[in-house]
């Protein structure tokens, strides 16, 4: 999520309506004062002590609501700045009311076309997104490119980034055709600005490769590919995650396609550059380690993705607990492989923690329990203990067959 950024000579001036020598003359000012915590909210953001942070930004609109009104820009803009903390921080109950206020005032301060109450619609649009709520996303986004296009022009690389994001939200509801003609003409803006040698039109030719590889037109796709990775590494340091974006949709495609020898080295250097830009035991390593893992599972090297499961699952510990869902997921992969490795009494331990964190965060009739109660059954069935499938067999069967379970 996108915050308004003001930089700190500009506050200086337009917080205080003067000059700087002014502002050094008036520390007791509230507008100076409010500069301070400004300066305090961003440190602390740049720290990554978002909870800190947080509580700054809630006395900087306090501050601004007494400064400029409870209705100006300038609190919108704080408000806008301590939803989008709250978004990156996963906390979307409390940012989405945040944006809805922040949208609302703007909308009566500055008007309903307003250039930054599209940003303020952007950063509430990527946040339902994240959420997978692409209902309340779409509608945002066209609102949004309707007022780039009509105060940039329709040329103009953020009518572009737009188009891209509704091309996305398309191709995610298996809308094709819609995806394709949304992300073509976005390749067509930015073929004339910033060029089609540019990071941003890399990244578009990803997304779109995407929907050809979807399409099964998967020469096309593994084409658009390779062209926007060309681009990407020309400067994988400044493009590391869009990088490993483009490695592993490309690996995807050719592992779906069963082209083993053509998807390890995708999937390998993208879990160099993991490694190497983000660190060993930064999350998108687990995840790409995990799909390395699966590769291998396919490909019948048991042993190698067991080796690549176990970093994963050490990674997500460290960093969500061993209590959370996704190491739960990944306990499960792992089980698989012991399983077929016939380590019967260690899959089950696995599978037996996985039901464990599940039931504790979704409840012991969730239908999202039933494949790793269907596994216990035909694991024990292979250990002969027949009385203890029958069990998780019939409770599956019981969670399937009820009205009323729950699917969130």
């Amino acid at each position: 999520m996108t915050r308004t950024v003001f930089p700190i000579a500009f506050l200086l001036v337009v917080l205080l309506g003067g000059s700087l020598l002014d502002a050094a003359k008036a520390p007791k000012d509230p507008k100076v004062v409010m500069l301070g915590m400004i300066r305090r909210a961003d440190a602390l953001e740049k720290a990554r002590k978002f909870d800190l942070a947080i509580v700054e930004y809630r006395k900087i609109i306090d501050a601004s609501t007494k400064i400029y009104g409870p209705e100006s820009h300038e609190t919108a803009a704080f408000i806008n700045n301590l939803a989008a903390l709250h978004a990156n921080a996963s906390q979307y109950e409390k940012a989405a009311p945040l944006y809805r206020l922040s949208i609302k005032i703007d909308e009566k301060a500055i008007g309903k076309n307003a250039l930054p109450l599209a940003g303020t619609m952007g950063n509430l649009a990527a946040m339902y997104r994240s959420m997978n709520r692409p209902d309340l996303a779409m509608p945002l986004y066209q609102r949004n490119l309707g007022i780039y296009r009509d105060k940039l022009g329709a040329k103009d690389p953020k009518v572009a980034s737009v188009l891209d994001h509704i091309a996305t939200l398309h191709a995610g509801s298996r809308d094709y055709l819609k995806a394709e003609k949304a992300f073509i003409e976005s390749l067509a803006i930015l073929a004339e600005k910033p060029g089609k040698e540019h990071r941003a039109y890399a990244i578009v030719q990803i997304h779109y490769a995407s929907v050809l590889a979807a399409t099964e037109r998967t020469k096309d796709a593994a084409a658009m590919y390779q062209a926007g990775i060309k681009i990407l590494q020309a400067k994988p340091g400044e493009n590391s995650w869009e990088l490993i974006d483009a490695l592993g949709r490309l690996g995807q495609m050719h592992h779906g396609a069963r082209e083993y020898a053509k998807a390890v080295p995708l999937y390998l250097q993208a879990v160099k550059i993991c490694e190497t830009k983000l660190g060993k035991d930064h999350l998108m390593t687990a995840d790409e380690t995990s799909n390395l893992g699966a590769l291998y599972y396919d490909m019948g090297e048991l042993d190698k993705a067991a080796e690549c499961y176990l970093k994963s699952i050490k990674i997500v510990e460290a960093k969500l607990g061993k209590t959370h869902r996704l190491t739960a997921s990944m306990l499960n992969n792992l089980a698989t492989v012991y399983w077929e490795r016939k380590k019967y009494k260690e899959a089950e331990a696995l599978y037996l923690r996985c039901l464990k964190i599940d039931e504790a965060a979704l409840g012991k009739n969730h239908r999202h329990l039933t494949p790793t109660l269907d596994n216990l059954a035909q694991l024990y069935i292979a250990m002969e203990k027949h009385e203890q499938a029958k069990i998780y067999r019939e409770r599956s069967r019981k969670i399937k067959q009820a009205p009323h379970a729950t699917t969130k």
